[in-house]
């Protein structure tokens, strides 16, 4: 990337920040569409300001070098438009969601030549160029996705009211009520043990969804979140609770309401009502599993 707007990453990777108002110029300059800016992006700035605030932007995509030719037939550099082409025409989709002592959310648009990896930072959006091959490497890489001992322990179902239950007693340092509310739905005490253990032991949530186009207007792939609860191990859990409604496939099934001895509103503060009685699944997984999950959700090459 020759682009004189470019910033050269501790890293070697080379990449560019924008901000909301930048990226609204860009957009209508390349009539491209930028889907993380969603519908009404300068939502924030009045009618009456807009056109003062998009000519200063424009002024800074001058200076910056993203923007060229004469103030009456603006244009917009290969480098800067192929990026922008790459996120509004993206054949895939991943999303990778960190909650934990490291927070992270980020996206990566793919086409088979390319991907672009977008990150918000500040109130500035950076995109990241990068090989469309490296792609699951680099979610394992940055997630990351690390190999733990596989705890002695089998899967279990419970309605994710009781696994909500056992998180929220977790982070109160609760090791005993999170025994105890998996316990209430008849888990086995050793699977109990092994996954308070867990939830005791914090660590992160990560989460990956991976959309790619098969048609027109239909979508594939698949979504995946496991705890890396370091010596307690990784563990599965469910993607019911995770912000992947704007990635395009359909929400899980819920069951349509709370049972009368289960308020969630009530007991369990933080809890969406409409999840109270869905079963979810958690159990203990390693590292080769997940690996091999998250690939099954490329399309197929013929």
């Amino acid at each position: 990337m020759s682009d004189p707007a470019a910033v050269v990453e501790p890293d070697r990777e080379r990449s560019i920040c924008f901000g909301v108002e930048e990226l609204v110029v860009l957009a209508r300059l390349t009539g491209t569409a930028v889907p993380f800016l969603g519908p009404n992006p300068l939502a924030h700035v009045r009618l009456a300001e807009r056109p003062a605030v998009l000519d200063t932007a424009l002024r800074s995509l001058r200076a910056r070098g993203a923007v060229v030719g004469t103030a009456a037939e603006p244009a917009v550099p290969t480098v800067v438009r192929g990026l922008l082409d790459i996120v509004g025409g993206a054949a895939l989709v991943a999303r990778l969601h960190v909650a934990g002592p490291a927070p992270l959310d980020l996206r990566c648009f793919a086409v088979p030549y390319a991907s672009v990896e977008h990150r918000e930072e500040d109130g500035l959006h950076r995109l990241t160029p990068f090989a469309t091959e490296d792609l699951l490497a680099r979610i394992a890489r940055t997630a990351p996705l690390v190999r733990r001992r596989r705890p002695d322990a089998e899967a279990f179902t419970v309605p994710y009211q009781a696994l909500h239950r056992a998180r929220v007693a977790a982070a109160a340092g609760d090791r005993a009520a999170a025994v105890r509310a998996l316990r209430d739905e008849k888990v086995a005490d050793i699977d109990a043990d092994a996954f308070a253990d867990a939830l005791v032991a914090g660590g992160s949530t990560v989460a990956v969804r991976v959309t790619h186009r098969t048609g027109p207007t239909t979508l594939a792939g698949g979504e995946l979140a496991w705890l890396d609860a370091g010596p307690a191990g990784l563990w599965q859990v469910p993607t019911i609770d995770q912000p992947f409604a704007d990635l395009g496939l359909p929400s899980p099934p819920s069951s349509g309401g709370v049972p009368d001895d289960h308020p969630g509103d009530q007991l369990d503060p933080g809890l969406d009502p409409s999840l109270a009685a869905v079963p979810v699944t958690v159990g203990p997984v390693d590292a080769e599993a997940i690996a091999a999950e998250l690939f099954s959700f490329l399309p197929e090459v013929a």
